[in-house]
């Protein structure tokens, strides 16, 4: 089995820590603009068929090359590089997996469905946390509904006994989440898709202990692109998707947006110029890098939920499902595990054959429900099923 894996950032390396566990006989490409840290991934993943490739993501002729032979190829790079590596993969004869598209992105790949459908190649769009396991959540809340009226989602995390810090270090890209906080987002609302202001739809949502209510607001995501299509059979007329943040770290991130350091317009600072959020991240990772490395432990937790509503034998039913995950140590990282571990095993099931749909698509259409939670149980993943019927 050959995989390649482009990007050799944080979920690079989580990916491919999680294919070497799973599969010691992968035959692994590593592939970033930057070859020594390509390189290093690829080393430290003890597979004894690795190797390593400098290329730039949105290099497409090169990029084939590259992943030539691969049967799969795992884009962890940033997701406005997705449309130059499905290109890739289609000269290359690899399936593809990236880990979201904000919504906007997701629209411009499914525009490449027909091509990879021609193919007999899948294209999975979003199969992370969220989007990702997001969507394989919704898909099983909708199982047995003959008639799905609406789907909200949801992901929220605390980190109770976390120490404390004068470093800001975020749960995931700093750029996704500035674009999260001050873009408008699109949530699938009485049967059509509607622009939001960001931060809209605040609602008090509950999810299981420790984390208890948190307050969670609407965000740009790619989930309200793909499932509507997939339940429109069923009349689905809501698909929305909210995000908690800690008070504190919202409190945080309002005021980075506040200051402009969301945008994505290079702004001149005397000869140069520079995205201010490309500044804000470099400033954040150049921080971290520096900081001392802490020596207590502690743990996070973090949920996502799904809750379905429609009709089952002519009964109103509410169906819920949460998949819960704690993990502990002295820099634990909730996220990024929720993030890589579906994303590995979605891509070890694609290059095995034993998932797949040609074309481009959403989770939803690719993943069965019951064959990821059985693989994410065996990594700590907790994965609960609630149904409620309206008395008659």
């Amino acid at each position: 089995m050959h995989i390649a894996v482009v990007g050799a950032g944080a979920m690079g390396a989580d990916i491919v820590d999680e294919l070497a566990r799973r599969e010691p006989a992968l035959t692994l490409t590593m592939i970033d603009a930057d070859g020594a840290r390509a390189t290093t991934i690829a080393k430290e993943s003890g597979l004894p068929k690795a190797n390593a490739r400098t290329c730039y993501a949105r290099d497409t002729a090169s990029l084939a090359q590259a992943i030539a032979g691969a049967t799969m190829t795992v884009n962890a790079a940033q997701y406005d590089t997705n449309v130059d590596v499905m290109r890739a993969c289609l000269a290359a004869g690899s399936h593809y997996l990236d880990l979201g598209g904000m919504y906007h992105m997701t629209q411009q790949q499914l525009e490449l469905s027909a091509d990879f459908e021609r193919a007999g190649l899948t294209a999975l769009l979003g199969m992370g946390a969220a989007p990702g396991l997001s969507n394989v959540l919704a898909a099983a809340a909708c199982e047995g509904l003959e008639q799905v009226e609406g789907v909200e989602m949801a992901f929220a995390a605390v980190a109770p006994d976390m120490p404390e810090s004068d470093i800001f270090v975020p749960p995931y890209s700093i750029r996704t989440i500035m674009q999260e906080f001050c873009d408008p987002s699109f949530q699938f609302i009485d049967g059509e898709l509607r622009e939001l202001p960001a931060l809209a739809g605040r609602q008090r949502i509950r999810f299981p202990e420790p984390i208890g209510e948190v307050d969670c607001v609407h965000t740009l995501h790619s989930e309200p692109a793909t499932l509507p299509g997939f339940l429109a059979g069923r009349g689905v007329r809501e698909v929305t998707w909210r995000l908690g943040l800690p008070p504190q770290l919202e409190d945080i991130v309002q005021a980075l947006a506040m200051a402009g350091l969301g945008s994505t317009t290079p702004l001149a600072v005397g000869d140069a110029a520079i995205a201010p959020v490309d500044f804000l991240a470099a400033c954040i990772e150049d921080r971290i890098a520096r900081a001392p490395r802490g020596s207590k432990q502690f743990t996070e937790v973090g949920c996502l939920r799904a809750e379905a509503w429609g009709s089952m034998g002519g009964a109103e039913v509410r169906v819920v499902v949460e998949c819960v995950l704690e993990t502990t140590g002295i820099a634990p990282d909730v996220a990024g595990v929720m993030t890589g571990t579906p994303a590995a095993i979605a891509a070890l099931m694609l290059a095995a054959g034993e998932a797949g749909c040609p074309g481009a698509s959403g989770p939803e259409r690719v993943i069965t429900p019951s064959a990821m939670f059985a693989e994410l149980a065996q990594c700590g993943f907790r994965t609960s099923r609630a149904e409620y019927r309206a008395l008659a």
